[in-house]
């Protein structure tokens, strides 16, 4: 679905991880940003809360998801119970992988239906 919408002319950003290196942004009590160190690249997010941290978003690929993970365990020791995808492109999910299997991922309903559509399409 992603594709189909972009102009015929479109150019996309580059989002080649490499090199890219995180670091966590404070934006209020247990909520960071982990902004990468080149845009546009992979963003992420976490939310520290009482007894657990959820990230927000898995990023491009598994170096980047480990990379992730890394910083949330330099910011915290609690438990990381829960990876929320906010939407289904790769930059955001291909890294889910690399979470281990206790970790929840969390997505809105919709974001499967157009992943499961991007595939079929992909096989015609």
């Amino acid at each position: 679905m992603e594709i189909q919408e972009r102009p015929a002319h479109y150019q996309g950003p580059n989002l080649d991880p490499t090199g890219v290196k995180l670091y966590p942004r404070f934006l209020g009590r247990g909520v960071y940003a982990l902004m990468a160190s080149r845009m546009p690249r992979d963003n992420s997010g976490v939310v520290i809360g009482s007894r657990g941290a959820l990230v927000i978003d898995a990023g491009i690929n598994g170096e980047m998801a480990r990379q992730i993970q890394e910083r949330v365990r330099r910011l915290t020791d609690k438990p990381l119970p829960y990876l929320v995808n906010t939407n289904y492109h790769g930059d955001h999910t291909f890294g889910n992988y690399v979470f281990p299997g206790s970790v929840e991922i969390v997505a809105h309903r919709e974001d499967a239906r157009q992943h499961e559509r991007s595939r079929s399409r992909k096989k015609d």
